[in-house]
């Protein structure tokens, strides 16, 4: 019983351990890090429930937390029991679920977030180590199934082998050059739409938009054995384009690089978003794709979450209606 005991540690210690790893920062020698702007956060969300309960309702928040972009100071407590990890990135959600539910709690979140400019110098990097392939890090940044799908498509094929030829098989030789294959071959812009995954279209579009192309880049990298995920983020003063989305890549021993290849894109690759940031967005969530299950049984992928997502379900002659008001403003702190 004692060894079982102690296998059960050894296996939750390296559980831990793992996701805490999921967080690591590259080296400060590496990536230079200089106060950018700080804005104060008011994030006020409220759900009217009428015409009845609703058999099974679901409420996810991003949590915004500390990390090498920025640093969050929260004004308001939100209630412990609320707070649910992200197992595959080790951030926080506000994640409500209720069965019959007739009222939901408002949630008005306050928090100072300091954003920071990031530049990477990359000649500081030594040694390239393999990567942990064992790892949940690897694994939930790889996404073998999704990647396999993936490469049924031609485009993508010959992509990945021509890169992986020029790299040599050095991942971050394999990234720049990932980053230079997208900004000379796609445009801004939203491809048709039609039954296709959103990847795909893109692809044959040959245009996207932040969240597509960053897609592109990542499907690019993980299909090349390289941990790759999506930032979604939030610019808290409105205006045209408050959403943004990035991506990172991970080197093992060295941490999470940005790489944005929105701004770079129809000219001759000038590097200068590879390994840099610097915009005022705020980082909401850090991957996509998580898996969410309602109190009530139902689960169900959660595709992307800048701001929130809610579902619910009726049955057993429930007619309740859910309607969802929410806003995340900011004033700039001098």
């Amino acid at each position: 019983m004692k060894g079982v005991l102690k296998l059960v540690g050894i296996v939750l210690l390296q559980t831990w351990i793992e996701t805490l790893f999921a967080g690591v920062e590259p080296d400060n020698r590496i990536i230079t890090r200089t106060p950018n702007i700080t804005y104060d956060v008011v994030q006020d969300i409220s759900v009217d429930i009428s015409n009845g309960a609703v058999s099974d309702f679901m409420l996810n928040i991003p949590y915004p937390q500390s990390n090498q972009y920025q640093d969050i100071e929260w004004k308001t407590k939100v209630p412990r029991n609320l707070l649910k990890p992200y197992k595959e990135s080790g951030d926080q959600r506000i994640f409500f679920t209720e069965t019959n539910c007739q009222s939901v709690p408002r949630m008005l979140n306050k928090f100072r977030a300091r954003l920071y400019r990031i530049e990477t110098d990359f000649s500081k990097i030594g040694k390239i180590v393999p990567y942990r392939k064992s790892t949940r890090l690897y694994k939930d940044n790889i996404r073998a199934r999704e990647t396999r799908e993936n490469m049924k498509n031609g485009w993508l094929r010959d992509s990945v082998q021509a890169l992986s030829k020029e790299s040599g098989g050095n991942p971050l030789k394999y990234a720049r050059c990932a980053y230079a294959h997208v900004v000379t071959n796609f445009t801004y812009g939203l491809p048709p739409v039609g039954e296709e995954s959103e990847l795909i279209r893109t692809i044959k579009a040959k245009k996207g938009d932040c969240g597509l192309l960053s897609g592109v880049y990542i499907a690019l990298l993980r299909a090349g054995g390289i941990p790759a995920r999506l930032m979604a983020c939030l610019r808290p003063i409105q205006e045209e384009g408050s959403c943004h989305c990035w991506a990172e890549f991970y080197l093992e021993g060295y941490g999470w690089f940005p790489v944005d290849v929105t701004f770079d894109l129809g000219n001759s690759p000038s590097y200068r978003h590879f390994g840099n940031y610097d915009d005022h967005t705020i980082v909401m969530t850090r991957g996509t794709n998580f898996e969410v299950a309602s109190k009530g049984g139902q689960k169900l992928t959660m595709g992307f979450c800048q701001s929130l997502c809610f579902w619910f379900w009726n049955w057993n002659g429930a007619n309740g209606k859910v309607d969802v008001s929410a806003s995340f403003t900011g004033t700039t702190v001098e």
